[in-house]
């Protein structure tokens, strides 16, 4: 849907008109095979066209028809195909085929109200008609129109024909149109009266200017680059030029992304203090469908949710109907559920519904960058990216996150399960021997890190096949057990990713009957996807060689699209001390052999130390082994371990209880703990990273190698292993000094560290480093201390 506000218009697709709603809709979420549903009824369309060609003398199929149709003061342009054209003796028909899974045949009203987005796209085929050169023809005799359906498990076919009261939603739905169109159009134009926003009251050394530059690149370039120190204000200074293009009207929405839900929160904090309690604006953090449910067992189907069934009445009868887009909403987690508890409505379909009235949405990556979950955005009526800025924060992730949304993987011990769960459910037999297919090959896998092409074209016949038995004859999704339901959506994801023509993969086999489908590069989709939109904004504390970056998001270094706005911190200064340990090697295969060496250096660290140590390591399996070598000879340090919590505040509270009880708080590089928690800074003085925190070597990796060839090892290292490990320890050392008081004496622990490849990788803004290489020089370093450094 494209709007202009300015001069009225709105443009779309006669499909997308057609299914245009501002209520809840009715079906579930899809799962159980929903990549696969877009391919439904190819074959029957293509089957019933050549029946019709040979039967109809000049039939005419997907004839496009367009037309602009006034509304009030606003016109709405309109385009679509019609599946066919059926000549008449006394003119036209139009006929528009469905393929359905509803048992035929059934009541008309009954198909009405199964489907009435289907009624109301035929009837704007009709009513865009006389536009057409097929219209002009007929002399402006009206079409007759009928709605074809075809019940895709057993061929069984049903005409339905276009009455009056099909015509008639079709005027009701431009008018239902027209009001939204208005109301976004007064709203924006209540934006237009809010004051300038502004990030901070009084800007710290290095703020001073950072907005106007900001601004000026804004202006000129489409993409920004925006590298700032940890807890340089990074989030204030993005809301303030978004909410800026917002009130100027520049764009329509902001779109903020994250990777974890902290910095979502973090988001909502500072714009809830930059702007006005009264002001006409809203935010909305979109939370995944599971954390929306109030049933005590997640299984999202309308057949088994009393809260889906029957929502549109339900909606219109509510109080949620009348205010969805006419007010400031509060999209809190717990309002929505409560709402939905009251109204008797899912309460992931009140956001869905209302979203359209939030000015900013905050959510996940994947709500724009994964093809299985950006639908959610990108269907919201009135959701136009070229009218949008998008904000990725921790951008540096961006390119290994996009990769992991195409990627996915299939053990054969699942599809045994699933087997299992076939047999004790009433299956077609048809889809349970497309399985038995499938769970052959899985167990003909044996372990390699590359698939030769015959496997590879086994496994695509086999998945190919399933898709093309639960297309004809569908499982009922709803009697199928969640796990069953992911292993159907894995099966389609390795479908389409086997038929994925954007993306460098890798089919691999890391050990019997588990198939890995790995996306190795995502660079392609993630620039078409950045390039919709008005501005993007991407922003970190360890973007890299900038050029490498854009490559790895599909933008070109050379296209004068994007533009880096790099932020001074001078208070960071003096924060640090930085030493290299070169007594300790971190390698894998040596690492056993410095263990010893590492304990003992954590009790003298600890000794000298106010408070806790903070020690990061690259693995939990190095972490262990570490914290058994001080615990063995060292007992009377109490260390703390990093476990895998999931929830902020299970987080928050490890963090908080350690820094109290404990000696040494032992953290893993690249964990939301050293990512996303700023509870470290000023509250550690010294901290240790054992090693540069490289990928492992796997297949993967060295598929990775590959792709640059021999001739750029070196330049492939550097970028593989090298610039991700060093991203990682240098997110770590940034969380330990986030503000001008804060201080930190960090401790490099392996001799890698002092080679100029790693040494180039650390923040520029980093002290030269003390080479630690005895005991006596660790002494003295540790004496050295005088809290200003």
């Amino acid at each position: 849907m494209k709007i202009s506000f300015d001069r009225k218009t709105v443009s779309l697709s006669i499909g997308e008109f057609a299914g245009f709603t501002t209520a809840p809709e009715a079906g579930g979420d899809g799962r159980g095979g929903g990549l696969w549903r877009a391919r439904v009824g190819t074959a029957w369309h293509d089957q019933l066209r050549e029946q019709s060609e040979e039967a109809i003398p000049g039939a005419r199929f997907e004839m496009p028809i367009a037309g602009r149709w006034p509304h009030r003061d606003w016109i709405v342009e309109l385009q679509g195909r019609a599946d066919q054209v059926l000549p008449e003796d006394d003119g036209f028909l139009l006929r528009e085929v469905k393929t359905v899974s509803t048992s035929l045949p059934a009541s008309e009203d009954e198909l009405r109200g199964l489907y009435p987005a289907y009624f109301r796209q035929l009837a704007t085929y009709r009513a865009l008609f006389p536009f057409t050169e097929a219209g002009r023809e007929a002399d402006g005799k009206p079409p007759g129109a009928e709605l074809f359906f075809l019940e895709i498990e057993t061929g069984l076919t049903q005409r339905v024909p276009l009455g009056p009261k099909d015509d008639a939603a079709f005027h009701a739905q431009i008018e239902r149109l027209v009001d939204f169109l208005q109301l976004r159009s007064q709203h924006l134009q209540r934006l237009r009266h809010l004051p300038p926003a502004t990030p901070f009251a009084e800007p710290r050394p290095g703020q001073e200017e950072i907005s106007l530059h900001l601004a000026e690149a804004a202006s000129s370039h489409s993409i920004l680059l925006f590298q700032a120190p940890t807890g340089f204000g990074k989030t204030g200074y993005l809301l303030e030029l978004a909410l800026n293009q917002l009130r100027t009207g520049m764009v329509t929405r902001i779109v903020y992304l994250t990777g974890k839900s902290t910095g979502q929160l973090q988001v909502l904090h500072q714009l809830r203090a930059m702007v006005p309690e009264d002001a006409p604006i809203s935010a909305a953090q979109v939370r995944n469908k599971r954390d929306h449910c109030i049933n005590d067992v997640f299984h999202c189907f309308r057949e088994s949710c009393a809260y889906l069934d029957d929502l549109e009445n339900r909606w219109g009868r509510s109080e949620l109907g009348t205010r969805a887009l006419s007010e400031k909403r509060d999209f809190a987690l717990d309002t929505l559920r409560e709402d939905g508890r009251r109204a008797g409505i899912c309460p992931y379909e009140i956001t869905r519904a209302t979203l359209p009235a939030a000015d900013i949405w905050i959510g996940d990556y994947n709500y724009v960058f994964s093809p299985s979950n950006r639908s959610f955005f990108y269907e919201r009526p009135g959701f136009d990216p070229s009218q949008t800025i998008l904000i990725v924060d921790e951008a540096h992730n961006l390119p290994s996150r996009a990769a992991d949304n195409y990627s996915t993987r299939f053990t054969v011990e699942a599809a045994r399960d699933v087997l299992t769960e076939f047999t004790f459910q009433a299956v077609p037999p048809e889809v349970k021997r497309a399985w038995e297919s499938l769970v052959e090959r899985l167990t003909a896998l044996r372990p390699c890190e590359r698939c030769d092409p015959e496997t590879e074209d086994d496994l695509a016949d086999a998945v190919r096949t399933l898709a093309e038995q639960i297309q004809i004859t569908p499982p009922d999704y709803a009697a199928l057990s969640p796990e069953t339901l992911q292993r159907l959506d894995e099966a389609a994801a390795l479908q389409h990713f086997l038929e994925n023509p954007d993306i460098d993969k890798l089919l691999w086999v890391p050990r019997p009957g588990q198939i890995e489908a790995t996306c190795l590069d995502a660079a392609k989709p993630l620039g078409k996807t950045l390039a919709e939109f008005r501005t993007v904004a991407l922003a970190s504390a360890t973007f890299g060689p900038e050029d490498l970056f854009l490559r790895q998001c599909g933008v070109d270094p050379e296209s004068g699209r994007a533009r880096l706005v790099a932020a001074a911190a001078p208070w960071r200064a003096g924060a640090y001390d930085l030493a290299i340990d070169l007594r300790a090697d971190t390698r894998y295969r040596q690492r056993e052999r410095s263990l010893g060496v590492m304990a003992e250096t954590i009790a003298r660290v600890q000794a000298h130390a106010a408070g806790p140590v903070a020690v990061f390591f690259p693995s939990y399996r190095y972490a262990r082994d570490l914290k058994e070598a001080v615990e063995d000879r060292f007992p009377q340090i109490r260390v703390a371990l990093q476990e895998r919590r999931e929830s902020l505040s299970e987080q928050t509270a490890f963090i908080e209880e350690s820094l109290l009880l404990s000696d040494a708080l032992f953290l893993i590089l690249g964990s939301s703990y050293t990512e996303s928690i700023d509870l470290l800074g000023g509250r550690v003085e010294y901290a240790l990273i054992a090693g540069p925190a490289l990928p492992e070597v796997n297949a993967v990796q060295n598929a990775r190698m590959e792709i640059a060839g021999a001739d750029h090892r070196d330049q492939s290292f550097r970028e593989v292993y090298q610039i991700p490990g060093m991203r990682k320890v240098n997110q770590a050392i940034g969380r330990l000094a986030r503000a001008p008081d804060h201080r930190a004496r960090i401790l490099l622990q392996c001799r890698r560290f002092a080679e100029t490849s790693y040494l180039d990788l650390l923040p520029p803004d980093l002290p030269r480093p003390t080479f630690i290489a005895t005991e006596t020089d660790l002494d003295a370093w540790l004496g050295e201390a005088t809290g200003e450094y």
